[in-house]
Parts: structure tokens; C-alpha cells; sequence
């Protein structure tokens, strides 16, 4: 770890500079002090990128308000930082003051409700951005939805990414047909990993025949995976063991207590079909990939059924393998997508059980 003063006579080399590039420098809460100062005192910043180090909230407020003073710098890097909701929140208002950011890359730091609610407000009245990144930001659909007023009205966006963010099909038709039916400038939306159905599909042909743009998404899921009403689309996911044993986790169940809620014929084994009609049952239905990978690592012995003694084997290792991924990710960055991405499912698990909950207390 580096020392506070040797930080701060460190960047000094920076004040002229007007491309500073302090990506993946192990700098934390403390060093943003110094960082701001850079950011304040050096007008002739153009490119500035801190990505790759650990700001986090505090961080995160401390640049927000130096961003404000700032009139020069045209990008701006501040992914893979954790700032978090209130770190989230201080950047996005810098951005309704500051009059010359034009590219801001904020992937990889957990949003939420409040950062999207702010950066909503921050496109309704920003005029120069015109490239905005937000992949994997633990962006839900309800929070999105904070956003897209922004979206639609802003008449300089042109690059919008909010990939890898569990915005569900609905998120995905909302954004399309908000940049469709406004005066939306945007030629590039990227919804990667974001699962998308046919009528997505449908509308993105419409949108195509009138404007200029370039849409990346994720599987397109058939009608008969898509459960319409009151529940949402089916998880397409490579890990739905974490599904499965995140919902376990949530609800208090013993090993035995899972085996027998999904065995619906009591022989104490579970098929590919009372796992697909079980998980749909509780409201986390998976994709028919998903079956499939979650009985190849179930079925140890592949005969087409999944005993207790499996289960219990699997539990162990996807225990251990949890353990594992979240010390590593401290340490080494290499591994903390991994476990962010296994932080969004469960999160994304952990939401559906409450709107359960909510649903079952309006009845």
C-alpha cells in the first residue's frame, strides 16, 4: 500500500499532464483526497483513468465534488471502483454541473436504486455526454426503470452499455421502445448477457426500419419459456446451482427439506421435469439450458435422476467453491468479476422471494 504523502508528491508530475492514466494502482478511500486535488488544480486534463482501484463510496463522493470544479477532461474512467450507491450518487450529480465530460466509463460499481435514479436526472439536463457505460452495475429492472426518462429525453447520448445487468425482457423492451417513440440520439445500445424474447425482437426490426442503430443482447428466449402476468421471464444462466441453493439458503431449508419440496412423486430422486416444474412453482424458472447444465452437475452418476447423497456432495463443493471465489476476489482482481457476477444472481434470487413475499401479503 502505498503512503498518503508519497501519493501526493507522487502526482504532482501529473499537473500538466493531459492524459493521466493511474488504472489498477491500488488506490483507496484515503488517496482520493490527493486525486481530487489533480483533478481540481489540472484544467488541462483530457483523459483521465482510475479505474481498477478501490475508491469505493467515500472515494467515490470526495472525486464526485472535485469533477464539479473540473472544466477540461472529455473522458472520464472510473470502473471496477465499488463506489456504491452514495459514491454512485456524488459522481452522477457532478455530472449536471460539469459541462465537459463526454465519455464516462462507470461499469463494475454497484449503482443501485440511487445511482440510476440520479443519473436519470443527469441525462435530463446533461447536453454534452454522448457515451455512457453502466455494465454490471447490480442494475434491476425497478432501477432502471429510474433511468430511462433520461435516456429517452437526452438528445446527445449516442453509445449507451448496460449489459450484464439483471434488467430482465421487460428491461430490454422498455430501453428500445423508449429510444424508438423519443427524440433519443442513441446509434449503439449494448444489452449484452440480457435476455431478450420474440417480441423484442419484433420491435427491434420496427426500430431498424426508421433510425440507424446497433443493438448487442443476449439469448433470445422462446414464448413457451417465457411465463407471462405476474411472474417474470425464465433465468438463463451457466450457474444455476447458485439458483438453487441460493434459494435453499434464503428460505431456511435443510438439504432433505429442497429434495423433498421438488419431488413431486416421492421416490426421493429429482428428474430434469420436477426440477423444471419445482423451480417454476417458486417463481425461479430456468431456462431449458439451464436445466441442462444444472442436471449434468448434479447427476453424478448420469441416470437421469439426482439422489440426496448428490446433492449433498454438490452442496459441499459449491460451498467451498463460494468460499473460495469471494478470498480470491479480495486479493486478486482477476477473480472479482466472477464474484460480482455470482453477487448479481444471487441478488437476483434474494429480489424475487421478496416480490413473492409482497405478493402473498396483498392477497
Amino acid at each position: 500500500m502505498y503512503d498518503n504523502n508519497y501519493i501526493g508528491i507522487g502526482l504532482e508530475r501529473y499537473i500538466l499532464s493531459n492524459h493521466v492514466y493511474l488504472a489498477a494502482n491500488g488506490f483507496t478511500e484515503g488517496d482520493a483526497v490527493h486525486l481530487s486535488n489533480l483533478v481540481k488544480k489540472n484544467q488541462s486534463i483530457r483523459t483521465l483513468s482510475l479505474s481498477k482501484n478501490s475508491f469505493r463510496e467515500e472515494g467515490g463522493i470526495v472525486l464526485g465534488k472535485a469533477l464539479e470544479c473540473n472544466n477540461s477532461i472529455t473522458y472520464l474512467d472510473l470502473s471496477w471502483n465499488h463506489l456504491r450507491q452514495r459514491g454512485a450518487v456524488s459522481v452522477c450529480y457532478c455530472l449536471q454541473i460539469n459541462n465537459t465530460l463526454e465519455s464516462i466509463n462507470l461499469a463494475w460499481n454497484g449503482f443501485g436504486m440511487e445511482g440510476c435514479y440520479e443519473m436519470g436526472k443527469t441525462l435530463l439536463n446533461n447536453k454534452k455526454i454522448t457515451e455512457l457505460d453502466l455494465t454490471s452495475n447490480r442494475i434491476s429492472l425497478d432501477a432502471f426503470r429510474q433511468l430511462l426518462p433520461g435516456v429517452g429525453k437526452n438528445k446527445t447520448l449516442k453509445i449507451l452499455r448496460i449489459g450484464f445487468n439483471p434488467l430482465t425482457t421487460d428491461g430490454a423492451i422498455d430501453v428500445l421502445r423508449s429510444i424508438f417513440i423519443s427524440e433519443s440520439s442513441i446509434e449503439e445500445l449494448d444489452l449484452s448477457d440480457v435476455l431478450v424474447d420474440e417480441s423484442f425482437m419484433k420491435l427491434l426490426n420496427e426500430v431498424k426500419e426508421k433510425r440507424n442503430i446497433r443493438v448487442k443482447h443476449g439469448i433470445v428466449l422462446r414464448h413457451d419459456e417465457i411465463t407471462k402476468g405476474q411472474h417474470r421471464s425464465v433465468l438463463d444462466t451457466d450457474d444455476p446451482m447458485t439458483i438453487l441453493f441460493e434459494y435453499m439458503k434464503q428460505k431456511n431449508l435443510r438439504l432433505i427439506d429442497l429434495l423433498h419440496n421438488l419431488d413431486r412423486d416421492h421416490s426421493d430422486t429429482l428428474t430434469r421435469d420436477e426440477f423444471q416444474r419445482g423451480m417454476t412453482s417458486i417463481d425461479l424458472p430456468l431456462s431449458s439450458r439451464a436445466l441442462d447444465i444444472l442436471m449434468k452437475k448434479l447427476d453424478i452418476n448420469q441416470d437421469g435422476q439426482v439422489d440426496f447423497e448428490e446433492l449433498t456432495i454438490k452442496h459441499k463443493e459449491y460451498q467451498r467453491r463460494i468460499t473460495k471465489l469471494k478470498m480470491k476476489s479480495k486479493t486478486d482482481r482477476k477473480f472479482f468479476k466472477g464474484f460480482d457476477k455470482l453477487e448479481q444472481l444471487r441478488e437476483a434470487v434474494r429480489l424475487r422471494i421478496a416480490l413473492n413475499v409482497t405478493r402473498e401479503s396483498q392477497k
